[in-house]
């Protein structure tokens, strides 16, 4: 009889410490899971970070573009030459952050699908890329990227304005950066989609199991289990 009790204790015992086990086990998982969750979190805040800031960038020299006179002739040589480079300053600057906005959504746009259609939303500089050639910024018929011929730009503001101000101003890329910065903002809160969409309910479960609670009773469970099961 001492040997049959030392046995069922023995059993009952190494059941306990296999619990514990699966308990270590799935404590490792909740640690996993919750590291996973921190990095996602991390990722998200740093995606909103520069898209807050690349959209404002690009909005207030978008403002800046459209407010500039490419008018560039002025009284005096000293006059015209002070006016270019104010010109060129602000069409450079903004070709920058356009360029920054490309790369933004380019980058990120396999995050959703709204990242994507916006990434090729402002990608798609192609339209007009022949009459912007004649003024002296060129299309990259890839990645839709700008770059500025600081001479050619500078000699079309000189002689032709009127077309450098069309092509440039509110019905040409200033004018439509600022459309795009728009839709891209009235959708901010939907373009980085949160870890729990992402998973749907498997992330209420795995939420839910893992609750130290839950981890505890289920540890609880197997050891009366296995008491029973010796004695029965």
């Amino acid at each position: 009889a001492s040997t049959s009790t030392n046995s069922m204790w023995s059993n009952y015992f190494s059941s306990t410490a296999t619990s514990k086990s699966e308990l270590s086990a799935l404590s490792g998982v909740k640690s996993t899971t919750s590291s996973l969750v921190s990095s996602y979190a991390s990722a998200s805040k740093t995606f909103y970070t520069t898209f807050d800031s690349t959209m404002s960038d690009l909005k207030t020299s978008a403002s800046t573009l459209l407010k500039t006179n490419f008018n560039v002739t002025g009284s005096t040589d000293k006059e015209t030459a002070s006016n270019v480079s104010t010109a060129l300053a602000n069409v450079k600057d903004f070709v920058s952050k356009y360029n920054d906005a490309i790369s933004l959504f380019s980058d990120n746009s396999s995050v959703s699908d709204r990242v994507n259609r916006l990434s090729t939303s402002f990608s798609d500089t192609t339209y007009n890329a022949k009459s912007l050639a004649t003024i002296g910024i060129t299309v990259d018929s890839t990645t839709g990227k700008l770059s500025v011929d600081d001479t050619k730009l500078t000699n079309a503001m000189k002689t032709n304005s009127d077309s450098v101000s069309y092509l440039l101003g509110s019905n040409g890329l200033a004018g439509k950066a600022e459309n795009k910065v728009s839709l891209a903002n009235s959708q901010r809160s939907q373009l980085f989609p949160s870890i729990s969409s992402m998973m749907g309910s498997s992330y209420a479960t795995t939420t839910a199991l893992y609750n130290p609670h839950t981890l505890t009773a289920i540890t609880n469970y197997a050891s009366v289990g296995s008491l029973l099961d010796m004695y029965f």
